[in-house]
């Protein structure tokens, strides 16, 4: 295992920490990409006992403010490079919450918690299914974690 790999697994374990205390989570982005995403992910947040509400658009990033978004789950669907989502990633950048990015790679350099960006080949259809094979990796880890934790403890 090398050095970087310990990190992005110690990183993983400090988001699935905080996502043991996470009670709901605010999903954002705009397309029918991310449409598809935001569902699926409001599905696995489901799964895992977490309430989501999605939104999209300029007018419903002013329902995101400080109170609202402290000790929740803020996730950021984002293909396309939208203006929108680098306003709202700005504007959460100091909130005490998870920020979880999903999306191109050009968003790897903001300040979020965790990325599942995924490298995509030129073509004129976008496959969608691995980022929510991605996705359904990361919370069947989180909860074979919780499962492991709970385990530990009895």
């Amino acid at each position: 295992m090398t050095s970087s790999a310990t990190s992005f697994d110690a990183k993983k374990d400090l988001i699935y920490k905080k996502l043991r205390e996470v009670k709901r989570a605010f999903i954002y982005g705009n397309g029918a990409y991310e449409d598809i995403i935001k569902d699926s992910v409001k599905r696995l947040l489901f799964d895992v006992g977490i309430l989501s509400e999605t939104y999209a658009g300029a007018m419903e990033i002013v329902a995101f403010d400080r109170e609202m978004l402290e000790d929740s789950l803020v996730v950021i669907v984002d293909f396309s490079e939208d203006a929108r989502s680098e306003e709202l990633m700005f504007q959460i950048a100091s909130i005490r919450c998870i920020k979880l990015i999903i999306g191109s790679e050009y968003k790897s350099m903001t300040k979020s918690d965790y990325n599942i960006f995924l490298a995509e080949e030129e073509r004129e259809v976008r496959l969608i299914s691995p980022y929510i094979i991605e996705l359904e990796k990361f919370f069947i880890e989180f909860l074979e974690r919780e499962s492991n934790d709970i385990d530990e403890l009895s």
